[in-house]
């Protein structure tokens, strides 16, 4: 058969992302399935020609179709590249090549020639300036063949914020910046909240060593085989018991930098050491099978990324290169491989990806200028800086929802506020306004309760209101002044919740201690929320309100289809409720 568009033929240059077969055929028997083999399949097609950079070196990025350079540039150094085409038409020779250059604005700073025959070079094209804007760059490179075809792409590239890139600390603050919160806490609510923060960081810290957190290194041939002898959910603790050694190790160093603990600095630092002299964070049965992240990894990149970062001053020249050795072995390396040349995921809808992107990312933010040999961090920071877009513009919905159940919204959302804040921390980069991610919080004050507990939603997400809930909200309060996302908060820290979450540095870093709340039951008490396939309809806002949530639309991740398609409570009580959490970890038949 031939490929067609209704009754039409598929013209000439129609872009085809993927080919479905779709077949039918009687039932023989209902107690047997049955296969369809395709005896034969062709496709003819073409795919545009493109150029890549030969100095800088350039990488495309197939899933995102982008292609980066192997370099970022900074006020005072001048833009050179050299290209070349991806593939040479010897019968179709290109006329003049020209280079645009256009700047995290989306403005043209400068035009010029590229000049050559094989490859085309200009040594000489911009020179940035201290009033350029960092962000995302981009060289335009446009050409027009002999025969009139037009070959145009762009090489993208990073422009840092010079005065932050060079300094520790840097991914979620700077030194001056902890000096001016500092002053400000002192005739402030700020007080209270760094004393509560650092009490628990202190409770963290206090006797961690790293014997306490042994690598997991018990696997054989039937651990890996799957059945009865296969990971459950005892064995998945184990294993992670090591990769926590990195949460002390993160409390410790936020009390070394932000209250100036120098013992538990070091404490942090043998901590971190520790950890980053493992030989592998990867799962020995994920790996066995070719997945090279998993989330874990994710939270590991994270807080031993900050704790480099947070340390820096108390680590000798040997002590940084072992860190930076591992965070890039371990924690990089994986995350750019898995989540982005295989594309893992590939709907881009998992707070899997929401947490080891961000690990991922902060980690390369972290260790910029560390390696002499690659600098720049590249290609895995914009690598896996694009599959984290993708994943942010897929699972973030216009009806200001998140793809998956309430409780993934909060893991993922959680740690995407922290890549957020260090992309713009060190690069302009602004996911936060520009995204939906700045108001996928309205979901979940719909399908909560007043006290956060028995929340409506359905799926393995769903019940009790979590402590990664507060992070995000707090987040987006302080970065957009939205005074009902601050309400929210306020909410999730205050006496109505069922229970008091710890709080953090992060809850003394971006409290916005002038912004003047405004309740989020103000709302509509019902929403349809069309992208999410949800309708939520309330009564009111309070205990012994009628809430009904209704499956309506698209299903996403982790909901459970087959235990119903709504859930109702009235006069505090739940009237109708699904299944409830499966623990998939514990069934031998999830191993196989």
């Amino acid at each position: 058969a031939d490929f067609s568009s209704g009754k039409h033929t598929l013209p000439i240059g129609t872009e085809i992302e993927a080919a479905v077969v779709l077949s039918q055929f009687g039932v023989v028997s209902a107690d047997r399935s049955y296969s369809l083999n395709l005896d034969g399949f062709s496709l003819t097609g073409s795919r545009p020609n493109r150029f890549v950079g030969v100095e800088p070196e350039s990488t495309w990025l197939d899933p995102f179709q982008k292609s980066i350079l192997h370099r970022h540039y900074r006020p005072g150094e001048t833009i050179s590249l050299t290209v070349e085409l991806a593939t040479v038409v010897e019968s179709d020779p290109l006329g003049d090549v020209s280079v645009s250059i256009v700047d995290g604005n989306g403005n043209t700073v400068a035009k010029t020639s590229l000049e050559g025959e094989e490859s085309w070079s200009n040594d000489s094209i911009y020179r940035l300036k201290e009033s350029d804007p960092p962000g995302r760059w981009r060289a335009r490179v446009n050409a027009v063949t002999e025969s009139g075809n037009r070959i145009q792409n762009d090489l993208e590239f990073l422009v840092p914020i010079a005065s932050v890139i060079d300094s520790h600390p840097r991914l979620l603050f700077t030194k001056q910046e902890v000096a001016d919160r500092a002053e400000e806490r002192s005739n402030s609510e700020l007080q209270e909240i760094f004393d509560k923060a650092r009490t628990v960081a202190k409770e963290c810290i206090t006797g961690a060593t790293p014997g306490d957190y042994p690598e997991f290194n018990e696997v054989n041939d039937e651990y890996l085989g799957g059945g009865d002898f296969s990971p459950h959910w005892p064995d998945f603790m184990t294993w992670r018991n090591g990769l926590l050694s990195s949460v002390p190790a993160r409390d410790g160093a936020f009390l070394y930098s932000l209250a100036d603990d120098k013992e538990a600095g070091d404490a942090a630092k043998d901590l971190l050491l520790h950890v980053c002299n493992f030989s592998e964070w990867n799962h020995p049965w994920m790996k066995a099978r070719g997945t090279y992240m998993y989330y874990p990894m994710g939270y590991t990149a994270y807080r031993a990324a900050l704790s480099f970062d947070l340390l820096y001053p108390l680590l000798s020249e040997v002590e940084r290169e072992q860190v930076a050795e591992g965070l890039f072995e371990l924690g990089i390396e994986p995350c750019y491989l898995g989540e982005v040349v295989d594309n893992h995921i590939p709907s881009n809808i998992s707070n899997h990806l929401g947490v080891s992107c961000t690990g991922g990312l902060l980690a390369a933010i972290s260790l910029l200028g560390e390696n002499p040999d690659n600098r720049y961090m590249e290609p895995h920071l914009s690598g896996i800086l694009a599959k984290l877009e993708a994943h942010i513009h897929a699972a973030y919905l216009p009806d200001k929802s998140y793809a998956e159940t309430f409780g993934y919204y909060h893991m993922d959302a959680d740690m995407v506020s922290k890549a957020a804040a260090a992309l713009e921390k060190n690069f302009g980069i602004d996911l936060t306004t520009t995204t939906h991610f700045k108001d996928a919080w309205i979901y979940p004050h719909y399908v909560s309760t007043p006290d956060g507990q028995n929340c409506l939603d359905m799926g393995d997400g769903s019940g009790n209101w979590g402590k990664n809930g507060k992070t995000s909200l707090l987040w987006i309060a302080q970065r957009l002044r939205d005074p009902m996302a601050w309400d929210r908060y306020l909410w999730s820290t205050g006496p109505e919740m069922y229970t008091e979450f710890p709080i953090e540095f992060y809850d003394y870093l971006w409290r916005p201690i002038d912004l003047q709340p405004e309740s989020a039951n103000s709302l509509p008490p019902s929403r349809l929320f069309e992208e999410r396939g949800m309708a939520v309809f309330r009564s009111g806002w309070e205990s012994e309100d009628l809430r009904l949530l209704y499956k309506a639309g698209p299903h996403t991740n982790h909901h459970h289809l087959d235990q119903g398609n709504f859930v109702l409570q009235y006069g505090g009580e739940t009237l109708v409720d699904e299944g409830g959490y499966a623990k998939y970890y514990e069934n031998k038949y999830y191993h196989s």
